[in-house]
């Protein structure tokens, strides 16, 4: 199900106007996953990362990609600089292809509203913009994907997790 659902997600990004058709990048397309454990789902064979790969290829594309879903994480975690925002630029930094389109595909913002991990909406929105800004100095002319999280409500639950 996770899956599916965030293949589903990439999918509408892929479709639409954000994003080049494979002749416009020469086909070749890098994309570094940034997450949580939706996006890491190392328990799921293929993980939304390796799915999304797998159908750009089958939709002509040349990919490569790096999974930096962490579960449990959140904006905060991946907020430059240091910490694990240094693996995201390790990821980027060593994709062979260097003349490919870079892409960052981030889903975070279960885990910001956790009742341990906690941020305001406001702070949930800073966090993406200066790991977006970020992306965008080092990196002219990449794209970033914001997938809309399996979100950040007041009365999100799951068995495993509390919530505001």
């Amino acid at each position: 199900m996770k899956v599916m659902y965030s293949l589903i997600l990439l999918l509408f990004s892929l479709g639409g106007n954000t994003f080049l058709k494979a002749e416009q990048c020469s086909g070749k397309v890098n994309i570094v996953y940034i997450g949580n454990s939706i996006t890491e789902a190392r328990n799921q064979d293929p993980t939304p990362p390796k799915a999304a790969a797998e159908y750009l290829m089958a939709q002509g594309y040349i990919v490569e990609y790096a999974n930096c879903g962490i579960s449990g994480y959140t904006t905060g975690y991946f907020k430059p600089p240091g910490g694990t925002y240094n693996k995201v630029i390790e990821a980027a930094d060593g994709f062979k292809d260097k003349d490919a389109l870079l892409v960052f595909s981030i889903k975070l913002g279960t885990n910001d509203s956790s009742i341990n991990l906690a941020v305001s909406a406001e702070e949930y929105k800073q966090n993406l913009k200066t790991m977006a800004d970020s992306l965008f100095q080092r990196y002219p002319g990449c794209k970033i994907i914001l997938n809309y999280p399996i979100w950040y409500s007041p009365d999100t639950q799951n068995a495993g997790a509390a919530y505001l």
